[in-house]
């Protein structure tokens, strides 16, 4: 089971609603790293105020009403802790096979690997067949769990295996 007592670091953005004189803005901040919660409420509070001081006074004649949607959209989005980009941030780590298979495995079996024990799960495998013809075997499985061991990793079972294999063979599907 992964450590619950980790300290995760979280990505956030939030929204700004400028509408002053002839200056008319509503975008993205850019992309904070959170890593605890004190910052994040300072972030949302800060965007917050600028919005809510400076996001009112539209001057569009076109489209009066739109700097006030604008800006209650961007008060709700920041009030609510920001837009959350971590999983597109952690993303970019990973190659594309460890990124489809992670996202293919069961909420069970992510419960039980992280990420990274996936991408060495998955390096294992290539190993076991640059040296074996036949694959996704309880042979296979027995290779990949003994591997593990020798780098510390006790927590995958069988079942988690499988998973992986499982998500690894969609990911071949996908690719051929």
């Amino acid at each position: 089971m992964q450590n619950l007592n980790a300290k995760k670091i979280k990505y956030r953005f939030f929204k700004i609603s400028i509408n002053f004189f002839f200056i008319n803005m509503y975008t993205n901040t850019k992309v904070f790293v959170i890593k605890n919660n004190t910052s994040l409420v300072l972030l949302s509070i800060w965007h917050t105020l600028i919005s809510l001081f400076l996001g009112w006074w539209g001057t569009s004649f076109t489209k009066p009403f739109r700097s006030i949607r604008n800006t209650i959209e961007a008060l709700h989005i920041n009030l609510t802790g920001g837009i959350d980009f971590t999983n597109e941030m952690d993303d970019t780590n990973y190659d594309d096979k460890t990124n489809h298979t992670w996202n293919n495995l069961l909420r069970l079996t992510t419960d039980r690997i992280t990420k990274d024990e996936v991408e060495i799960i998955i390096d294992v495998q290539e190993l076991y067949e640059n040296s074996f013809s036949k694959k996704y075997t309880d042979k296979n499985i027995d290779f990949i769990i003994s591997n593990l061991e020798k780098v510390n990793i006790y927590n995958a079972n069988k079942d988690d295996i499988r998973d992986v294999f499982d998500a690894i063979q969609s990911y071949e599907r996908y690719t051929s």
